[in-house]
């Protein structure tokens, strides 16, 4: 999709806004020059602003698939990761099988209210460097003074 594409597309669906989306359209250009499919972004702001809804428009952007994954009350990174197969209730983990579900890795994967996760280890497993292969992270948040250090560099 061309800047001018995107640019359109996100103006046709959020009204103003225009510092954001221009950021926006700044990194999905510069990272599809140069052929990176996978990526981190950190969406910031008040409730209701628009941040999973941008999410969305991304994944449609690209035309790839996307899920959002609310994060609110998730105490335990294992739900996101999965358990290893040598336990008995042993089960693929959230991010398994959302790929199984759409049936590939390039997609839009939204983690959204990660602020409001229970355990700080959480939140530190969920901004970690995954790899993220064809797929795009991304996380929508309030507040960021709950984060660790490395995500305010």
């Amino acid at each position: 999709m061309s800047k001018k594409d995107l640019k359109k597309l996100l103006d046709d669906r959020f009204y103003k806004m225009d510092l954001p989306k221009q950021q926006l359209i700044d990194v999905l250009v510069s990272n599809e020059r140069a052929s990176r499919r996978g990526f981190n972004i950190l969406l910031v702001g008040g409730p209701g602003v628009g941040k999973t809804s941008i999410m969305k428009a991304i994944a449609d952007a690209r035309n790839i698939p996307s899920e959002i994954i609310p994060l609110n009350g998730m105490s335990c990174p294992l739900e996101l990761e999965g358990l290893d197969s040598g336990y008995d209730s042993a089960d693929a983990g959230r991010l398994i099988k959302v790929f199984a579900s759409h049936g590939t890795s390039e997609m839009v994967i939204g983690f959204d209210e990660i602020d409001k996760m229970n355990s700080a280890f959480a939140q530190s497993y969920a901004l970690k460097d995954l790899d993220r292969g064809t797929w795009i992270h991304m996380h929508a948040a309030f507040r960021t003074d709950r984060f660790p250090c490395s995500v305010h560099t």
